[in-house]
């Protein structure tokens, strides 16, 4: 039987498109003038935006009928007539910006701030306010976050310059370079890790320059600055991006223009410094990471959530992890853990490749009991609330994205591929493929072992150019019980088929072994590359089959 929008207490009034109206499930918590659901009415869907709520359904089963996915839906400010504050309009000549390129990038003034105005294909996006004193900053409330592009008719290029700040960018048309945007909300403090700081507005710089393809990266000259453009040129591909440096004394490209000159601030961008040749390096390249090893030391991976653990083994971006062990022994689930503690203690975010896991919803439920720590099933006494489903969920969505390749063979390349979209997209900083032998292999004739180690190059070039780290899930070759113990023998890279390469080129081996008799898993760290990030040895831990959980043992 058909289902209508009044069964489930949702007031519609339009026919057809999107329309915001009340939640029911806000009123049923005492919120009866909620107004965050949103409701596609020709599809039959509905989503409330409210971070307490979250409630989502569908007319009947509409979703497999449509294929429909969730966009979050975005204000557009209106505009405004141009208002004009004489003491703002100082304040921007005496920072080297001309009266008529404050008119020319649509400069406005309200309420003692300068307003900065966002424009793509035309249309008015976002506005930033910004005090002169810059003791307040406030974008547009429930507006699409994007790079401030001043112009209204914006022309195509092949080169884009991204300032960290808007009068940055504004600096740059004063002085003729029309091919300047901002990022809209600045470079994160030190102490917020930079996987937390949102970039979602990486992907509206090819609406604003469709033909883009390099970048020169105009952060100011300081370690906040300097972390987040080379996070970006991360995202973006470092082969794609210059770094501009300024001269001595000066921390942005608006201090150039002051201190130096139209002319000084041309000569920094033309001089802009490649990031290195893939391939091609000279000691100057390293000479300041040498000196920062040094002084700080080598720097180790991030901790497991196992103390146990931490002593042998701690992932570093850069590199990749083999993990092996004999089939039900808990190497996917003890992943699973693994990615949840990473995702919680250091902020990462992670890619997933993993056919064996799904249906990926199975997997999101398994996931979600780690998150918890509770049962998902209803059936199992102490399972999670509803509302732990809800307050879980918000968790894996900022840190897990699923690959899922179209057919229904995937090779390595096309799961590289959707993983470095990954990269720009998320800033993901883990990928799983769980497991090898799930992947198709098309290696016509070519030897084994000539295809495994291309395999596992193209997995570790994928590390260090995406600065991620990487863990391939592989079985082991059938194994023999020994004739003594009638127990199997702990597995070792050595026994996956087909190489040695499985432990030569990998910088971290691990397997894990259930040991049944003294009911622990035991985690075996077979090979550490580098002797900052663990050593060779074993840490035993307990698994809660309900929880899904592994706990020091």
């Amino acid at each position: 039987m058909n289902t209508r929008f009044s069964d489930h207490n949702i007031v519609v009034t339009k026919t057809s498109g999107w329309q915001k109206t009340t939640c029911p499930e806000c009123a049923k918590s005492g919120k009866p003038k909620n107004r965050n659901l949103s409701v596609n009415i020709d599809v039959g869907f509905w989503h409330c935006f409210s971070a307490s709520c979250n409630y989502t359904g569908w007319l009947e089963d509409n979703q497999k009928k449509t294929g429909f996915t969730m966009k979050k839906q975005y204000t557009r400010p209106q505009p405004k007539k141009a208002e004009y504050n004489n003491d703002l309009m100082a304040y921007l000549e005496d920072r080297g910006i001309s009266s008529e390129t404050q008119v020319k990038c649509n400069l406005s003034f309200e309420k003692g701030a300068i307003v900065f105005q966002s424009y793509i294909n035309g249309q008015l996006i976002n506005r930033k306010y910004r005090t002169k004193d810059k003791q307040k900053m406030w974008l547009e409330k429930d507006a699409e976050l994007v790079f401030y592009n001043p112009l209204i008719e914006q022309k195509d290029r092949k080169w884009c310059i991204i300032t960290e700040g808007e009068i940055d960018a504004v600096t740059l048309y004063e002085c003729g370079k029309d091919n300047a945007v901002s990022v809209p909300n600045g470079a994160p403090p030190l102490n917020v890790k930079i996987e937390s700081h949102d970039l979602s507005y990486l992907e509206s710089v090819k609406e604003i320059f469709p033909s883009v393809d390099g970048y020169l990266l105009c952060m100011d000259n300081d370690e906040p600055g300097r972390r987040l453009r080379d996070e970006i040129a991360r995202r973006l591909g470092f082969e794609k991006c210059a770094k501009v440096n300024y001269p001595d004394g000066c921390k942005d490209i608006n201090d150039v223009i002051v201190k130096h000159g139209k002319k000084k601030v041309i000569e920094c961008i033309d001089s802009a410094e490649s990031y290195p040749i893939n391939g091609l390096h000279s000691v100057e390249d390293f000479e300041q990471d040498v000196i920062d090893f040094y002084e700080t030391g080598f720097q180790p991976g991030v901790e497991t959530g196992w103390y146990g653990v931490d002593r042998f083994y701690k992932p570093r971006k850069k590199e990749f992890t083999i993990i092996t062990g004999i089939p039900s022994h808990g190497k996917s689930v003890w992943l699973d853990n693994l990615m949840i503690n990473i995702a919680r203690g250091e902020k990462w975010k992670f890619a997933i490749f993993s056919p064996e896991n799904a249906p990926i919803q199975r997997h999101i439920a398994n996931l979600l009991e780690i998150t918890i720590g509770k049962p998902f099933d209803k059936q199992y006494n102490g399972h999670m609330s509803k509302n732990e489903v809800v307050e879980g969920l918000k968790f894996l969505k900022n840190h897990f994205h699923f690959l899922k390749p179209e057919g229904d063979s995937f090779t390595i390349d096309e799961i590289l591929n959707i993983a470095k979209a990954a990269v720009f997209k998320y800033g993901i900083n883990g990928l799983v493929i769980d497991p090898y032998n799930e992947i198709e292999h098309n290696r016509g004739k070519e030897s084994e072992t000539d295809y495994i180690s291309k395999f596992l190059s193209k997995v570790r070039n994928f590390s260090r150019e995406s600065d991620a780290h990487v863990w391939v899930v592989a079985h082991p070759t059938k194994l023999y019980k020994d004739k003594g113990s009638g127990e199997y023998p702990i597995p070792t890279p050595y026994d996956i088929s087909g190489s040695a390469h499985w432990r030569n080129k990998a910088d971290c081996c691990v397997c894990v072994y259930r040991n049944f008799d003294e009911k622990i898993t035991e985690i075996h760290v077979q090979k550490i590359r580098f002797k900052e990030c663990g050593a060779v040895g074993m840490s035993p831990l307990k698994f809660d089959i309900k929880s899904n959980r592994f706990r020091e043992a």
